[in-house]
């Protein structure tokens, strides 16, 4: 098992490998159980390569992340989301996150949240048209959100950034 993680996760945590690869993301759906079953190193990796992939396919993974950004203003639940691309929602979520790092409802808070900082740096939008463009209904909800991810309420963040920008 040792020289198998070598061969295989080491890459991974040198980055010569990206985390989306194929690969890796075979390997790390395999349980240790699984892996195990052979009895040496060259039989544990025929093993690993003629095991049937998992569905965490990167490339259906790249197309729910094309969709969520492309319909960032709109609310899916997991349900929806596998309904839609023809997976299980274990394996949505399981592999969103392998791949993106998060989970779906984190990455898109902080995505659009992302896209609200633009907003405020680049239009004269009231927070609460800001709100509405990148899918919080309430403006409440948008303030204490954004206050949580950068410390500051929106108005305070756009006088900042104004006034970084006059003595810039």
């Amino acid at each position: 098992m040792k020289r198998l993680t070598r061969r295989i996760v080491a890459p991974l945590l040198e980055g010569s490998i990206p985390s989306s690869h194929p690969i890796i993301i075979r390997f790390l759906s395999l349980g240790r159980s699984q892996v195990g079953k052979a009895r040496d190193f060259d039989s544990r990796m025929r093993w690993f390569e003629s095991s049937r992939p998992s569905q965490c396919d990167p490339l259906a993974q790249s197309v729910v992340h094309a969709f969520l950004k492309g319909h960032y203003r709109g609310h899916y639940t997991i349900e929806e989301l596998s309904v839609r691309f023809k997976m299980s929602p274990t394996v949505l979520k399981k592999c969103f996150k392998g791949v993106y790092g998060n989970s779906v409802y984190a990455y898109m808070k902080k995505y659009r949240l992302q896209m609200a900082e633009r907003l405020l740096k680049e239009n004269k939008l009231t927070i609460g048209e800001i709100a509405l463009q990148i899918g919080y209904q309430n403006p409440n909800k948008f303030t204490s959100a954004f206050r949580t991810e950068y410390g500051m309420t929106p108005t305070e963040y756009r006088k900042k950034k104004t006034q970084e920008s006059l003595n810039g």
